[in-house]
Parts: structure tokens; sequence; C-alpha cells
């Protein structure tokens, strides 16, 4: 049996990976998002075009496939399309296992990852000063926050405006997860 990157077992029979829609065939949403974990954690290619995958690792029972499409099931249908994330719960995880994941919405997403290079803020030349944005929930568009004489007001603006959309949306992201919540709050808090 060919492994998928080095550590992966596709346990499945022939064709379980894949569905047909209007003729052409798919990968399944499970089989997508499991090899896509494998690659962030395993592939030299990714980890060198994104270094936060750079010491990740996917738990023993998740390198089987069979294993990650059970898990994958008990997930409510209607996310299936959502992105599997391993941080969201505990800010820094670099495992990948039931216990540490979420499928989560893109808009979630790209509000949890709306940094400059890695920071929050960065230095505007033009103006002299540090500025800040957040991506707004549910539309993904970013908020200038404003110019700020130092980096460290430009983060503390930026984690205030964070953890306002987390308090004024808790309900939102009760629905998906109880534990976002408290996750967030202790993350921008």
């Amino acid at each position: 049996m060919k492994l998928v990157y080095g550590v992966g077992i596709n346990d499945l029979p022939k064709g379980a990976c894949s569905i047909t829609v209007n003729s052409r065939q798919y990968l399944h949403p499970f089989y997508h998002k499991w090899r896509s974990m494998l690659a962030r954690c395993y592939s030299q290619v990714v980890q060198d075009a994104h270094q936060t995958y750079v010491g990740c690792e996917v738990c023993e029972s998740w390198k089987t496939l069979s294993h990650f499409k059970e898990w994958f099931d008990s997930q409510p249908q209607n996310r299936h399309t959502w992105q599997l994330d391993k941080d969201v719960l505990v800010c820094g995880n670099k495992v990948y296992s039931p216990e540490t994941c979420l499928l989560i919405p893109q808009w979630l997403n790209k509000f949890l990852t709306n940094t400059h290079d890695g920071g929050c803020c960065y230095y505007h030349k033009r103006n002299k000063k540090y500025t800040t944005s957040v991506n707004d929930f549910h539309t993904g568009k970013r908020k200038h926050l404003g110019y700020f004489a130092t980096e460290d007001e430009a983060k503390l603006e930026w984690k205030k405006a964070k953890l306002e959309l987390i308090t004024s949306n808790q309900a939102t992201l009760d629905d998906i997860d109880k534990r976002l919540f408290p996750a967030l709050v202790k993350r921008y808090g």
C-alpha cells in the first residue's frame, strides 16, 4: 500500500474517495480535507510556502483515512464544506486530532487569521504611525481601526475590536460549537 505523504493510509475501498456530479468526478470533501491536512504536516513544499505549518503533525488515528472519515461523518452535514481548523480551540496548537479540530466557516477562519505578515498591525511610512484593521464577521470585509503612535497602542485596539466582535456574536459562535466563545475570549481577552 502506497502511503500518502509518507504517513497516511488510505484503507477505504477503491472509488470511495470520489463522487460523480453531472458526469464529472470530484474528490469527496472528507478525502480532500484529509489529504490537505497531511500535506500541511508532511509536505516540504507546503511547509516551505507556509512556515506556520512547520512542526505540525497528525494524531496517529487520523493518519488512517477511515478513522478521519468516521470523525468527519459525525459532523453536521451542512458543515462538510467548511474548513478544518486545528488551533481555533487551543491557540498555537500543532496537532490535528478529534479533540483539537473543528470544521469552521470561511468567514470565521478569515477573522482568526486577520494579520499583516504575522502581526496584527504594521507601520504606515507615509503617516509615520502604526495602523491596524479587523475582518468583520460574516462579510469578511476589513474594518480600518485607525492610526496609532505606538505598536502597543495599535495591538491593544486590535485585540479590543476582536473581543467586541466575538462578544457581539456569541450566539453565532455557540451555534458552531459551545467551546468556541470561551476559547476566543481567552485568546483575545
